[in-house]
């Protein structure tokens, strides 16, 4: 609190605000931990490392160049 404040009302309002914005933060930190453990849960562990050759599927990445060029 400022140390210059000689208004009480002022002093309770500013612990209020203080305390709300400290339970909002709260709330959000809780919020983003537990959406965290809800996107990990789908998702696996691969054993892949930089530089290793992988297989993928092209069909899954559609590109608006290549997908209206005829043969």
């Amino acid at each position: 609190m400022h140390p210059d404040t000689s208004c009480p009302a002022l002093d309770d309002w500013v612990a209020h605000m203080t305390s709300i914005m400290k339970t909002a933060h709260e709330h959000i930190a809780a919020s983003q931990t537990r959406m965290a453990a809800h996107a990990n849960r789908s998702r696996i562990n691969h054993p892949f490392k930089v530089g290793d050759d992988v297989l993928i599927n092209a069909r899954t990445y559609n590109s608006k160049r290549t997908r209206f060029v005829r043969l």
